[in-house]
């Protein structure tokens, strides 16, 4: 005997589910579907479609792969920052510690006296003499022996403008690694460090006629460029570089003058 339609058609979906929850009696898939049913209409939405396509499972592989190459990828960008702000410490202490007497010596994002970010952004650390700054120095390091030292565009056009009182300070992460181990506790000692430092004090004479002529084109309304990178050979670093000592002495009979 058929029952009429209005007796069974709204119990349908009633019935329909719990044919479902019968065809599944495992204990975890039962959680995952009722998880996915806490999920809000969209989700639900694009849960089913992700449900018709035939290679979900390698779909699903690779997405969670990138995700954790992009995880890893965060974490080393992280550690590589963290390792470079200590080397910058490092150097700022042992310039200090050579200098000290002589003059002072400020990281420029604390400089009160810089207005302006394009001044900030020139270079790591600024020494005054008698309230006046009178050099600036950039540190730099690298940890691909094949890659390149790069400096900003702010800091290349600081590098040309004061070519003669402007100093790149780089340090080579990479051999460095070589010979030294380093912990979570980053365990860098300048001594260890600074065979693996060169000081450039003459780059901008590379740079300047790209500089000036950007520069004039500027102040004209012409064409110009507006974002490049100072691009810095590791040949350059080695054969024109002078050692961190030999920086000093020279740096010294200069702020002396």
């Amino acid at each position: 005997m058929r029952l009429p339609c209005g007796k069974w058609l709204p119990n349908i979906n009633a019935v329909k589910e719990e044919i479902l929850m019968h065809k599944f009696q495992n204990e975890k898939t039962r959680s995952s579907l009722f998880s996915i049913l806490t999920k809000d209409e969209a989700t639900i939405e694009l849960l089913g479609d992700l449900a018709k396509i035939e290679n979900l499972e390698d779909l699903v592989k690779k997405g969670l792969e990138k995700q954790q190459e992009e995880g890893r990828r965060n974490a080393h960008m992280d550690y590589i920052t963290r390792i470079g702000l200590f080397i910058q410490d490092l150097i700022l202490k042992q310039l200090d510690a050579e200098l000290v007497n002589l003059i002072e010596i400020k990281r420029s994002e604390e400089d009160t006296h810089l207005v302006t970010q394009e001044e900030q952004n020139g270079q790591d650390f600024i020494i005054y003499k008698k309230g006046q700054p009178v050099y600036f120095i950039e540190v730099k390091s690298k940890w691909d022996e094949n890659g390149r030292f790069a400096l900003t565009k702010n800091q290349t056009e600081k590098c040309a403008i004061e070519k003669s009182r402007y100093s790149v300070i780089s340090v080579n992460i990479d051999r460095y690694k070589k010979k030294h181990d380093i912990d979570d506790e980053l365990n860098i000692r300048f001594e260890d460090l600074n065979d693996f430092i060169h000081v450039n004090d003459d780059l901008g004479a590379y740079f300047e006629t790209l500089v000036q002529e950007n520069i004039c084109k500027s102040e004209s309304n012409d064409p110009k460029l507006i974002e490049f990178r100072g691009s810095i050979p590791q040949r350059i670093i080695d054969t024109e570089g002078k050692k961190f000592d030999g920086f000093i002495s020279e740096l010294i009979e200069v702020l002396m003058k």
